[in-house]
């Protein structure tokens, strides 16, 4: 027979007594955020919401508990026996934000191609320039906010991270006030950021007619303007953006920031084209060209070698890619791929080149650096030895000042190596974003390439986009 005896809540069956607290089972989830109860009931046993938050704090559930469910429970315990019941929740921590730098002046406004109402695209005015005056304000840096701490169902602490600090990453002719926390211009001139947000002030070395041999090689550290053409063979090198009115033959362009070519690019296969940010041109014609953001080209690119380390766009006017290899690390955009004669055309996204070039000479770096550590710990302990036992010489001591420096600086660009590598990794890290897209017509005789994954275009597609299934394989979706 079944009997209660006091406080206890005791229930005897036979020859076992168990307490409430014996049927009630309290489980903390490893993260302290949440706390489950189970009630396994036997026999006619009272319950109530007293004895089961007391069973529940003996369990070291303290916060965050959910006393409606309790008295629920008290109410009609039976009801909820044998389920696993979440009778509290800890308050997660908040991560602080982290700090950025607000540019105040932009140097340029990123538009796409504007297409005229006679249907030619006017790549002369995507870039508009901003000039600035000497203190003018270009930037300030907003500060990070502090972590907010959460709390556990057993009421401990959960500490949360702070947001780290930004940093500015200055330039030519940029000041910072005193407290480093605005950036001023230090010159007049036009600004310019680059690709990793590096602010400069730049003057504009203009070109009033074509570069020639009445100009020779331009080598400036600024923005380069040239409202002709330039000819085969010469060479503008510039620390900012480079402007050509006109188009460039055979010629070697190398800019921090972006290039744009309101006619064409001709190559013969001399030269190349070399951005930091974006190459913007009419046509793209037997030559070579490389961007680490984008390449945008309203009319055609053919049988040239042209790598973007985000997106080639291609499809303002006739939109046309046929023939050579066309690499970007995330996306090709175009109406037309290859043509009817199934002229041989390479489309590769989803990995950078340089990227991942980069990525293994800093794991190289690593190595070294690690081992000049290890080389310069092991000096430091012999010296040490001798310095127990009173025999460091003069000589020693010296060598005792070079082993600790090399270490130091051997740490410092192991540290920076590491960072540059996190960096990297996740910028290559995934093909999530390679993608193929064909606004009109894709030709057989084409050979996208899509990471490790390859396939051979068999059959034209219209309208249609490329991207790399589950099962690793190229697969086709219509637009």
């Amino acid at each position: 027979m079944l009997h209660m005896e006091g406080s206890e809540n005791k229930v005897e069956q036979g020859a076992s007594t168990k307490t409430l607290a014996d049927m009630v089972k309290v489980q903390i989830a490893k993260d302290k955020m949440q706390a489950t109860m189970e009630l396994r009931l036997e026999g006619d046993v009272r319950v109530t919401y007293e004895d089961l938050l007391a069973i529940i704090n003996q369990n070291r559930v303290i916060f965050g508990i959910d006393e409606n469910l309790l008295r629920e429970v008290a109410i009609s315990p039976y009801m909820y026996s044998n389920e696993v019941l979440v009778i509290a929740q800890g308050v997660p921590p908040t991560a602080g934000k982290d700090g950025y730098i607000e540019f105040v002046v932009r140097p340029s406004e990123k538009k796409g191609p504007k297409e005229r109402e006679d249907g030619s695209v006017d790549y002369y005015s995507l870039l508009q320039l901003v000039n600035v005056t000497k203190g003018q304000l270009l930037a300030r840096k907003v500060p990070p906010t502090k972590g907010q701490p959460g709390t556990g169902v057993s009421g401990e602490v959960i500490q949360a991270k702070d947001g780290k600090e930004a940093r500015f990453q200055i330039g030519k002719n940029v000041l910072l006030d005193q407290e480093k926390n605005n950036a001023y211009a230090a010159v007049d001139g036009q600004v310019s950021i680059t690709a990793n947000g590096k602010i400069n002030v730049l003057s504009v070395y203009e070109v009033k007619g074509d570069v020639d041999f009445g100009v020779g090689n331009i080598d400036f550290i600024g923005n380069v303007v040239v409202n002709g053409n330039v000819h085969p063979g010469f060479t503008i090198k510039a620390g900012g953006d480079i402007r050509i009115a006109g188009s460039v033959e055979s010629a070697t362009l190398e800019a921090k920031g972006t290039i744009e070519i309101r006619g064409g690019i001709i190559g013969h296969h001399k030269g190349t084209i070399h951005a930091d940010v974006d190459v913007k041109a009419g046509f793209i014609q037997n030559a070579t060209v490389k961007a680490e953001n984008d390449i945008i080209v309203s009319q055609t690119i053919m049988h040239s070698n042209v790598s973007a380390g985000r997106d080639v766009i291609c499809k303002a006017t006739k939109g046309l890619i046929v023939g050579g290899t066309v690499q970007a690390g995330e996306k090709v955009v175009a109406k037309i791929i290859g043509n009817m004669t199934n002229t041989p055309t390479n489309i590769e996204v989803g990995a950078n080149p340089r990227l991942r070039e980069e990525l293994q000479a800093l794991k190289k770096e690593i190595k070294e650096y690690t081992e000049s550590i290890k080389k310069s710990d092991q000096g430091l302990r012999f010296l040490d030895q001798l310095a127990l036992q009173g025999k460091l010489t003069p000589d020693k001591r010296a060598l005792q000042i070079k082993f600790t420096n090399a270490k130091l600086l051997a740490e410092k660009k192991y540290s920076h190596a590491k960072e540059k590598i996190e960096e990297i990794e996740e910028k290559v890290g995934g093909m999530e974003k390679a993608r193929v897209e064909v606004l009109s017509v894709m030709y057989s005789g084409t050979k996208l390439v899509f990471g490790n994954a390859v396939r051979f275009i068999k059959e034209n597609h219209n309208r249609t986009a490329f991207i790399l299934g589950e099962d690793g394989h190229i697969t086709t979706t219509p637009l």
